[in-house]
């Protein structure tokens, strides 16, 4: 049976979202058990068990290879998701495990909780962020460029009765798969960096921009972006830390610096950027977002005890007791940074939001 998508459409049986437009023409998409068709361009789209899928390519897993992706999945359906994660072994995997399952992924999407029905988590990855996401959002759409990644959540979704989940298979930001005003919420946890390396034809600073500007164009006016990414002068990056390529310094210094460097050892471009905490207030304004707060999840955007909000000051939040398996001495010294005003400068981790301005079309 065909339905005509609507505004705010899901699924009566399975309750997900069916407001989908066509990433090729923006045209309105029709829903059947097994595909999405497009009337104005007649190009359609697999619905494969629950999963949409969009674009579909090779991905680079991480912790994962696609090999060892597809032993996990069949693990995963044969004796359940948390049955497959138990089985990985080697400390990265099992890393990968806590990180899924952890509580505190919740705190990282704390303060856009209570933003809305609907909320896009981009770049879901195996979507730990999600299942927090489900918990407070009527309609959680999942996206990420891995089959293997959304297939994963797909069945977490299915064996947890996650409803209100739905897997998305799409890699191109600039043509999303979504009418405009779409989102209450859109959420990007450790995503926004890697954006320049899908759009090569375009600057760091244009590919930024208009990834920006699309994501502005599927939210609803007054829907909120959330950013979960680190800072380029973070205070590891300072001290001489490795990042992505396992340059030392990299992040902090000039690009053009980060790129000759690189090329020079056969490993360039240097696409995968950081900012500052006025770089990303800038980039967001610039973009057309309104009302820019900074936070910091601490220790980490991934699984953070806490987020402060950098507006508010950050020394009186810092508490008496060290947070997690911190010293006394490190508190003792972040205090200090915070009284003189550094530390928000150089936290590692930043929660940048931005707001569509209400009343505004993009």
């Amino acid at each position: 049976m065909e339905n005509e998508l609507n505004d705010r459409h899901s699924d009566e049986t399975t309750g997900q979202f069916l407001d989908f437009a066509c990433p090729s023409c923006r045209s309105s998409l029709r829903a059947t058990d097994q595909h999405l068709s497009c009337s104005s361009c007649s190009k359609t789209y697999p619905n494969d068990d629950g999963l949409f899928k969009f674009t579909v390519q090779d991905s680079n897993h991480g912790e994962l290879s696609r090999e060892e992706m597809h032993v996990l999945l069949n693990e995963a359906r044969t004796n359940g998701w948390r049955s497959a994660l138990d089985s990985l072994e080697g400390e990265d995997k099992v890393r990968l495990k806590k990180l899924i399952t952890s509580p505190l992924r919740k705190n990282a999407i704390s303060i856009i909780q209570e933003c809305g029905d609907r909320v896009l988590d981009f770049g879901c990855g195996y979507g730990g962020v999600s299942l927090a996401l489900a918990e407070n959002f009527a309609q959680v759409v999942s996206l990420d460029g891995s089959e293997e990644r959304v297939s994963m959540l797909n069945v977490m979704r299915q064996q947890e009765d996650r409803r209100n989940i739905t897997p998305v298979c799409h890699i191109d930001a600039l043509n999303l798969p979504f009418p405009d005003n779409c989102f209450d919420a859109i959420v990007l946890t450790g995503v926004f960096e890697y954006l320049p390396l899908s759009l090569p034809h375009l600057s760091i600073h244009e590919a930024h921009t208009k990834c920006l500007q699309s994501f502005l164009r599927i939210l609803r006016p007054g829907g909120k972006l959330l950013l979960n990414t680190k800072n380029r002068f973070g205070w590891p990056y300072l001290l001489g830390g490795k990042d992505h390529t396992g340059l030392r310094f990299a992040p902090a210094l000039p690009v053009r610096v980060a790129d000759l460097i690189l090329r020079m050892r056969g490993r360039g471009p240097y696409r995968i950027i950081n900012y500052s905490l006025g770089g990303y207030q800038k980039l967001l304004h610039q973009a057309g977002f309104e009302n820019i707060e900074m936070h910091s999840p601490y220790p980490s955007y991934q699984s953070p005890h806490a987020v402060f909000d950098l507006q508010t000051g950050l020394a009186i939040q810092i508490p008496d007791k060290p947070l997690a398996k911190n010293s006394r001495l490190k508190t003792e010294t972040l205090r200090f940074l915070a009284k003189i005003g550094i530390l928000r400068l150089i936290l590692p981790h930043y929660s940048a939001l931005g707001s569509k301005p209400v009343g505004g079309e993009k």
